[in-house]
């Protein structure tokens, strides 16, 4: 999956014109994270952060209504 993300990545950065160093500088990390696979990390812990968020939101709704 780390393979398919990685090309997937290149070719629509290479679409938008931008480099790795100005997408990195854009998320705020570090150009070698691009390199040594801890993009994909931070991937992960994204999409968990927000699986959490959402869990949140609906959690919150549940517990107002039924107040």
């Amino acid at each position: 999956m780390a393979n398919f993300f990685n090309k997937n990545l290149k070719y629509i950065r290479q679409l938008k014109g931008t480099s790795q160093q100005e997408l990195a500088n854009k998320l705020n990390i570090d150009r070698s994270q691009f390199q040594n696979g801890k993009i994909m990390k931070l991937i992960f812990q994204l999409k968990t952060l927000l699986k959490l968020h959402t869990f949140s939101i609906y959690l919150l709704k549940y517990l107002l209504l039924k107040t």
